[in-house]
């Protein structure tokens, strides 16, 4: 039987993408709305 190929350590201290909390996360028609008009700038920029 071979040996076991050496796994290498995982950074534990590597940073992660920051995720958005579930609460953060917008569900009125207010903040969608103010979402769309603010990504609607965005676009026009391009």
């Amino acid at each position: 039987m071979g040996r076991a190929r050496k796994q290498k350590a995982r950074d534990k201290n590597k940073q992660s993408l920051p995720q958005t909390p579930r609460k953060d996360i917008a569900t009125t028609d207010d903040d969608l709305q103010w979402a769309k008009e603010i990504d609607g700038k965005y676009d026009e920029r391009d």
